[in-house]
């Protein structure tokens, strides 16, 4: 009887995903943090923008102006409680990809200059002391090997340079830097065109404990202003870094409209610890988890609720030995049966 209350203690625990404030964590590793590096220093990007602060003249984005963003970020990532944190981080994968843009861009040189030939030659490091300065202190790299382009605004055919980094830049000031060069005519981020967009937008109300993140997704015909569009709003509370998620509003999201489920992923298995599972389903159908061991013996069931149609389940199984577990799902007319190896 104590282990089965121990069963349902920890799965009820691990499976409530309609709470709508829960626990989280601004540490993490630092393969996560990385997760959210040029978030995180996008969103800080913005705000010198906006408030016309003297770093904007700054190529590398200081660590101070992100900090708190990427704090919050990540303890965002690891509201694992929160159904509408599956949606943003697991099913559409959402990042701040709107301006400005902080990793790439092109440069248009003129190729009767000897240093100029070497890229065209496909050699990094040219031979002009100040782009070579900044190629090699930013670890930039040929996105593709240099071809000519026609720029309209010139009306010429010059060789194009297309740069990217690893790292999040502020482009700005760094192209003012290569248009000093005697040989560079034009410099310019690149715009990309995409059938959907995605972004993330920040305030600080820190003087109320929170930042607030609203994540967006945005489908079709993005060429000319999307036609559809869902955003999410979350806050991050400084205190405890607990996140809340606030509501979401806009259009139905592009997923299948079925009255069954149409994609189920568990992992990882076999397992140590935590398990996931990943599925898209009804939109306004619930579905039962049940939990069974090697012999059959169910251990536990639990109801939960869809919330638009996907929903994402993080649970443990430290409490349980060493063996094989039967984990499966039910709605009205579908039932799944995973096997589960705890290791």
């Amino acid at each position: 009887m104590k282990r089965i209350y121990t069963l349902l203690t920890f799965l009820s625990f691990c499976i409530g995903i309609n709470a709508q404030t829960v626990s989280s964590s601004c540490e993490a590793p630092d393969s996560l943090r990385a997760f959210y590096e040029f978030d995180a220093s996008k969103l800080a990007l913005r705000n010198l923008y906006a408030s016309g602060h003297p770093d904007t003249s700054q190529v590398i984005i200081a660590d101070v102006h992100k900090e708190e963003i990427h704090d919050a970020l990540v303890a965002l990532y690891q509201a694992y409680g929160l159904p509408a944190r599956d949606e943003v981080v697991d099913f559409f994968n959402v990042h701040a990809l709107g301006d400005p843009l902080t990793n790439s861009f092109v440069l248009y040189a003129d190729t009767s200059f000897a240093w100029v030939k070497n890229w065209e030659n496909g050699l990094i490091i040219s031979g002009n002391s100040t782009c070579d300065l900044w190629v090699d202190s930013l670890g930039l790299r040929f996105t593709f090997d240099p071809i000519f382009e026609y720029v309209d605004a010139l009306d010429e055919t010059y060789l194009a340079i297309h740069f990217e980094s690893d790292m999040p830049l502020n482009i700005a000031p760094l192209l003012n830097e290569f248009e000093g060069v005697n040989g560079i005519v034009l410099s310019k981020d690149v715009e990309f065109h995409l059938d959907i967009e995605k972004d993330i937008i920040y305030q600080d109300f820190l003087d109320e404990g929170y930042l607030e993140f609203v994540f967006r997704y945005a489908w079709d015909n993005c060429q000319d202003n999307c036609l559809n569009e869902h955003l999410w709003t979350f806050r991050v509370y400084e205190d405890d870094c607990s996140v809340a998620f606030m509501g979401d509003s806009g259009d139905a999201l592009p997923v299948e409209e079925v009255d069954e489920i149409s994609r189920l992923a568990l992992f990882p298995n076999p397992t140590t610890d935590r398990v996931n599972i990943n599925l898209v389903g009804p939109q306004r159908k619930d579905i039962t988890v049940y939990l069974f061991d090697a012999v059959g013996q169910l251990l536990n069931s639990q109801k939960v609720d869809f919330h638009n149609g996907l929903i994402n389940l993080d649970f443990s199984l430290a409490a349980l030995p060493v063996g094989v577990y039967f984990i499966t799902l039910e709605n009205e007319n579908q039932v799944f049966t995973e096997r589960i190896m705890k290791k």
